[in-house]
């Protein structure tokens, strides 16, 4: 099968792609190790497994995501289920995670995650931030359910909250999971959507036709409404993480620069793109 699997997919992605994909498929519906898989190709299989592996096949065919195929993935070594309500993490978000880790290790922080989706950021968080008090935010009821459950399989204690990021302030008070004084979130980390209008032309039909776009876009002439609006927000609290889009870091700084924030610190991804923003100290009420 797994030269079954190889060949099926050759013709879409590459030779190194098509194996590391046919390793991960025989590990999901085998429960064998990588090493396993490799070494033990041959492996005999069931007829049940045999037809789930085909449909797995049909469905990378058509260039569907392996995480949403195989309902699962990991994100700074955790395990998350995800589905078409929640975007696949990506390694910068992993990055994000590190700095904020690194930064907080000890603080024992009450942190908010705006746009939480799958909650990897808020999971992987408190997971790592032994003393943290964490919130986390979505607008989609769909995504926060996800969010529920990765909660569940990590073994960690998250306050989730439905609301739009345009009344947060409205929703926290509302539903009193924290106190209406802003000042009780010692963090706010947020990756909101972020890729403008114009940029789905140059997207693979991996993401655009299967990511949920309302987690991903921003209108062309609007791209930092989202940064804004958290920032607004976040103005009393004691230190504040974007992830962002590389083409806006200059003006992104430049409009917290303007809101009245300080120490801000714009860091690049592995890549050397723009991709992460951190406000130390942001204005006093």
């Amino acid at each position: 099968m797994f030269d079954y699997i190889k060949q099926s997919l050759n013709q879409i992605y590459t030779s190194r792609e098509a194996q590391q994909l046919a390793v991960r498929v025989l590990q999901h519906v085998t429960g064998l190790s990588q090493a396993a898989v490799l070494t033990c190709k041959d492996t005999i299989l069931s007829e049940h497994q045999h037809k789930e592996i085909a449909d797995i096949v049909r469905r990378l065919q058509k260039n569907e995501p392996i995480a949403y195929v195989l309902g699962e993935t990991t994100f700074y070594g955790l395990p998350f289920s995800v589905n078409s309500h929640t975007l696949i993490p990506r390694p910068e978000t992993e990055e994000l995670v590190d700095w904020i880790v690194r930064n907080h290790k000890n603080d024992n922080p009450r942190i908010l995650d705006i746009g939480t989706g799958s909650g990897c950021i808020a999971v992987a968080l408190a997971k790592n931030i032994a003393g943290s008090k964490v919130f986390a935010m979505d607008i989609s009821a769909e995504a926060l359910e996800i969010a529920k459950k990765n909660a569940d399989i990590n073994n960690v204690e998250i306050e989730f909250i439905q609301a739009d990021i345009f009344d947060l302030r409205f929703a926290i008070c509302d539903l009193r999971l924290a106190t209406c004084d802003l000042r009780d979130f010692d963090i706010i980390v947020s990756n909101p959507p972020y890729v403008c209008e114009r940029e789905k032309a140059d997207m693979q039909d991996n993401v655009l036709l299967y990511e949920p776009h309302r987690a991903l876009f921003v209108p062309d002439d609007e791209p930092l409404k989202f940064y804004r609006a958290i920032a607004d927000f976040a103005s009393l609290s004691a230190c504040l993480y974007f992830e962002i889009n590389r083409a806006f870091g200059q003006e992104i700084c430049a409009m917290l620069r303007e809101m009245g924030f300080s120490d801000i610190e714009l860091r690049k991804d592995d890549y050397g793109n723009d991709r992460m923003i951190k406000v130390w100290n942001t204005k006093k009420p």
